[in-house]
Parts: structure tokens; sequence; C-alpha cells
């Protein structure tokens, strides 16, 4: 059988002539149908490569030419380094937060039929683009001090919030309301990932003695974290680059670096944009090293591995599995005949995510 990913790359330069000619081949093929790919050519440089890059020569360009000195203010100033952190360790844990509730929401979609399931993610992308100042008044009149939760739970419940320590306009408020468009975008991530886990991996799994709670740590989640991570890194940086929403809820009161960057731009007394442009760039550079990690920490899922021969021994299967260069021996009591036993699609994806240990097997080398 065929190696499960493909041939390896042996050079740099091996893949740049690949890419060429994969490419090349590409445009042949598609003729005029590549002239549609000119405009979203035009729209990234116009509106994302351009932009960045005046931008990155805005911070280092003052009146007196080049200069460092935006960088080194930010690094000095503590205002700034506070900034930056809190918008850290608010998206972090929005991101945390926003990601477990949607893995578990998407996981729950599962049980429902197509019907309903189709209205909920309906409903999902309606509310993930409800955000903004409109969110951060919905939430003033729900939970301001005057809210109507508020008042409600107070004058029934006799629950007073805001004299157990809970604070709209605090840290906890904003994380509250990121989560709230967060958890929609996290589902509509996850969706896609989750559905491409079906029954039969699971049914194959069991199979080979796994316990579905097992399957799901050992296999369902392996599968799933490479798009976990994908998904955390784009809620970091939704949440990293959210304005309006906090701005609307807490005006400056809390110190996030986007309210910066927005005060630096429009201030009226001390406008900044070099400084403005600076803090910009620390933040792509957060978010670059964020994207860096998850691809890095993805690709550390992915062995080289292929199932060489498949036996059916009287009551017994053994599968002889090379990953890494390395042939295991794997057997397993059948419990059905082997004619019944069809090595497909799914099955060989258990061995791809170096999920071998699950089996419950004999190993050997």
């Amino acid at each position: 059988m065929k190696s499960l990913i493909g041939p390896k790359i042996k050079t740099v330069s091996g893949l740049e002539n690949m890419l060429e000619q994969l490419l090349g081949q590409e445009i042949r093929r598609g003729g005029v149908l590549w002239i549609p790919f000119i405009p979203l050519l035009i729209f990234a440089l116009a509106f994302e490569i351009l932009p960045m890059g005046y931008i990155i020569y805005s911070s280092v360009h003052t009146t007196e030419g080049f200069s460092l000195h935006a960088y080194s203010q930010i690094i000095n100033s503590k205002y700034y380094v506070i900034s930056l952190r809190n918008s850290l360790l608010v998206s972090l844990a929005v991101g945390i937060i926003g990601l477990l509730i949607g893995t578990i929401g998407t996981l729950s979609l599962r049980s429902l039929s197509e019907a309903w399931r189709e209205k909920l993610l309906t409903l999902v992308n309606m509310t993930s683009n409800f955000s903004g100042v409109p969110l951060a008044f919905a939430y003033i009149v729900l939970l301001g001090v005057n809210g109507l939760v508020t008042v409600l739970a107070k004058e029934k419940l006799g629950l007073d919030l805001y004299g157990a320590g809970f604070n709209l306009f605090s840290w906890t408020g904003i994380v509250l309301v990121y989560i709230y468009f967060t958890v929609p975008l996290a589902l509509m991530l996850m969706y896609p990932a989750v559905y491409a886990i079906k029954q039969d991996i699971i049914e194959a799994a069991q199979i080979m003695g796994a316990s579905r709670a097992y399957f799901w740590w050992r296999v369902g989640l392996p599968i799933l974290l490479p798009a976990m991570l994908g998904s955390f890194t784009l809620l970091f940086a939704n949440a990293l680059g959210a304005y309006a929403t906090a701005y609307a809820l807490t005006n400056s009161n809390n110190s996030l670096v986007s309210i910066t960057i927005a005060n630096l731009v429009t201030g009226d007394i001390f406008p900044d944009p070099s400084l403005a442009s600076a803090l910009a760039v620390v933040m792509a550079c957060f978010l670059s090293l964020s994207t860096l990690a998850q691809a890095e920490d993805a690709s550390s899922y992915q062995l080289e591995g292929r199932i060489d021969n498949l036996y059916i021994l009287g009551n017994t299967i053994r599968t002889e599995v090379s990953v890494q260069g390395k042939t295991l021996l794997v057997d397993r009591l059948n419990g059905f005949q082997g004619s019944d036993f069809v090595l497909n699609e799914e099955v060989r994806l258990l061995f791809e995510k170096s999920s071998l240990n699950i089996l419950g097997g004999n190993y050997s080398t």
C-alpha cells in the first residue's frame, strides 16, 4: 500500500521547483478561469499588503527620518506595556473559554437531527455578526447597574449582582461580552472538523477495543487538536483587535491596546500616529508568533506512516504498520469473521494520527 502522506521534499529548491510546476500546470489548465483571481490579488494588495507596509514604514519614520523611538517608548513606558499585557490576557482568556464552549457545543450538535442542526447553525451565524456598540448597549440594558436582569434578580430572587462583586464595566464584563461573539465563531470554525470524524471511525476504534470515552481522548482529540489550535489563533486575533465593544462599554477606563491605538490616532491633544503604528506592528508580531506556534504544534501530529500488510489469523487481526521508519505488529482479537473486515480510509486515519496505542493490542518491533 502507498504511503499515507505522500513523498518527501528533500530540499528547499526542490520544493520551489515543485510549486512552480504545479502553479504553471494549474494556470495552463484553468486558462481564462484564472481571470477572477486578479481582482482578489488587487484587493489583497490594496487592503492588506500595502496598509501593513505603510504601518511598518510609519512606525520607523518620523519627521527627522528613520528612528526606533516609538518602539523604545513602548518598551520603556509602563502604560503601553500594561495595555499590551491586558489585551493579551483578555484575548487568551476569551480564546480559551470560547474555544471550549464552541467545541463542546459543536459536539453536542451531533446528537440533533439534521433539520434542527441547520436551524441552530443559522441562528449561530446570525449571532456571530452581532458585536460592536449594539452588543455593548444590549449588555448594559440587561446587566447594567439598572439593567433588566440585574433588577429582576434583586427583586425576585434577592440576589444583588453588583453587591456580590459583579461589575459589567470591569475586566469581567469585557470578557463576558467578548465571549458572546467568540462562541458562535468558535462553533462555526469547529463544525467542519467535528463532522469530519464519521461514525465509521468511532465504530472501528470500538471494534479494536476502545471505549467511547477512550476514543475521544486518544483519537478524537488528537484529530481535532490541529483544528482547535487554528481556531484558537483566529479567536485570539479577533479578541485582540476588538475595539468598538470595549470602548462603548468602558470608554478609556480600561487600558487595552486597541483603545490606546485609537486614542493615539484620533487624539486631539497628543496624537502620535508613529507610536500607534508601532503598537499595531507589535500586535501583528504577537499574532504571527501565535500562528507559527499553532502551525508547529499541528505539524507535530502528522507522522509518516503506512499500513503494509493486514492478516486475518483465525480470530485475530494482525496488522503491520510502519511509523517513522519503525515497523509495528498490532494484534487484536477479531470477534467477527475475517471476510467482514474492510480497511477503509477511516481506519487508515486511526493509524495516520499516531493513535496505535488505543488499540489495546500487543506491539513489538
